[in-house]
């Protein structure tokens, strides 16, 4: 998979290969997206097609930043273990990116993507002040082109995030799709071991949680907030660990 992070004027596509290409922000690559994901690989291989997958360097169009289910590394990794993704692009949010009409976007993910297939959410909207809809995505691409995947209203990554504050970790994981991937670092000095908490951004309520490191690594988390937390044991094998169906 290769990746581009940057603006959207400075990408350019390294083959003439024709694509289907998939837009989000994908946060947390919950069972929704997942599903986004599957048919567009489908598409991909039935067609022998590139396959594009098209994301932001943060939210567009909300003005408060929610904390998100996962950071951009453990994402990328998501992406590459369970896709044949060819392109994975980090578009830089800003006033240039913001300002395109749906028609100049559209135009860029023809000419500059070599885009023919797109798979996209109902209510997927682009452009600017979000004018742009599938509703156009077919008009460009022809409504055989364009797979709309119905909103499943039980899962988003909103309601997730709500659950995991609430501490309901189970119904999280559950929409999720997959354990919550937990980012710290580690400082040690001497026999002094610090971590601190790196991703995702979320506030658990206090309790005792089961995590599994990376590596197999049974663990307990003693949590009282991001910066007020232990483990048990407290040495461990990798810097990342998942949260773990806690029945």
């Amino acid at each position: 998979m290769e990746t581009f992070k940057g603006k959207i004027q400075d990408f350019k596509l390294s083959t003439s290969q024709n694509s289907v290409v998939v837009v989000g922000y994908f946060d947390g690559l919950h069972h929704y997206h997942q599903e986004l994901l599957r048919q567009a690989s489908e598409i991909a291989q039935k067609n022998n097609l590139k396959l594009i997958v098209v994301t932001f360097s943060k939210k567009i169009g909300t003005s408060n930043q929610t904390a998100d289910l996962m950071s951009e590394k453990t994402k990328k990794d998501f992406l590459v273990q369970n896709y044949q993704i060819d392109d994975y692009l980090i578009l830089t949010v800003d006033d240039y990116l913001i300002s395109l009409s749906p028609q100049d976007f559209v135009n860029w993910l023809k000419k500059g993507l070599k885009t023919v297939k797109m798979v996209e959410g109902a209510d997927f909207r682009f452009g600017h002040f979000a004018k742009g809809n599938v509703a156009t995505l077919q008009k460009t691409f022809g409504e055989e082109n364009v797979t709309i995947l119905p909103r499943q209203n039980k899962v988003s990554s909103t309601i997730i995030r709500e659950q995991l504050q609430n501490g309901k970790i189970d119904e999280a994981l559950e929409n999720l799709g997959h354990d919550l991937t937990i980012d710290i670092s580690t400082q040690e000095n001497g026999n002094l071991i610090k971590y601190s908490w790196v991703a995702p951004n979320i506030v658990f309520p206090p309790n005792k949680y089961q995590l599994e490191t990376s590596n197999g690594q049974k663990v307990i988390l003693d949590y009282h907030s991001p910066t007020n937390f232990s483990f048990q044991p407290e040495r461990l094998d990798s810097e990342i660990l998942y949260l773990k169906k806690q029945k």
